[in-house]
């Protein structure tokens, strides 16, 4: 019978072939009808459940900002380190909705970021072009920076922490978006295990000859954290 009522809740079309269905299984009219119904009830909830917790993630973060008021209307200086297929695509994004971002490059590229501007060509085709983005060489960095987006290869990790050395302070944030875990205690040793924070990426894009940057499909995301999990301050911050 539970059979039977699967049967009938999830392919039974109209209630003349649900009929059929009670008298073949003997199943009672009103167990039939609610069974019918259950499908439906759980379509136009889903909406209502995402909506909910979308007001619920909201709230909290609003909550945060009243718990922490020190970071409400804070003002954070990102330095993206290289402007390739990761950095220089997530970058770039920051910087179309006036995010305060820089890319720590190499001179060559600098230049061509120069002279083209940052052009990312989405899935479509369509290009996005930001001219004359922020770059900075490894030994003009005065001052430390607010967060450090970390993308480089895994073979350059040693060149890169030697880079963003002069960028990292005592309130630095360090976000890594490198495959696999070798380079959270290579940034640890170097920097201290508190200004590590756990990060990944999804994307799939490529620099092209040109220098510019081909998302390929339409995944593009970023998710990070503490890596002890909790929701802490700085955190809400980024977000």
């Amino acid at each position: 019978h539970t059979e039977s009522l699967h049967t009938i809740g999830l392919f039974a079309i109209n209630e003349n072939r649900a009929q059929d269905h009670m008298v073949k299984y003997g199943i009672s009219a009103y167990t039939a009808k609610q069974t019918i119904a259950k499908p439906y009830t759980l379509s136009i909830l889903k909406p209502v459940l995402r909506l909910f917790w979308s007001i619920c993630y909201s709230a909290l973060s609003q909550l945060t900002l009243i718990v922490y008021p020190s970071i409400k209307g804070s003002y954070m200086r990102i330095l993206t380190v290289g402007a390739g297929a990761v950095g220089g695509y997530f970058g770039g994004r920051l910087l179309e909705i006036n995010q305060d971002v820089t890319f720590l490059v190499r001179p060559e590229r600098a230049k061509r970021l120069k002279q083209n501007g940052l052009v990312i060509k989405n899935p479509d085709g369509s290009l996005s072009t930001l001219q004359s983005p922020p770059t900075v060489l490894s030994e003009e960095i005065k001052q430390p920076y607010d967060v450090i987006v970390l993308s480089c290869k895994a073979y350059d990790l040693d060149s890169a922490i030697q880079s963003i050395a002069p960028a990292v302070g005592s309130n630095t944030i360090i976000l890594p978006l490198l495959n696999g875990m070798r380079h959270i205690n290579a940034l640890e040793d170097a920097f201290g295990a508190e200004k590590v924070l756990g990060g990944l990426c999804n994307i799939v894009a490529t620099v092209e000859p040109d220098g510019t940057i081909h998302r390929m499909t339409p995944i593009h995301n970023i998710t990070f954290g503490e890596r002890d999990g909790t929701l802490s301050e700085r955190v809400v911050a980024i977000a």
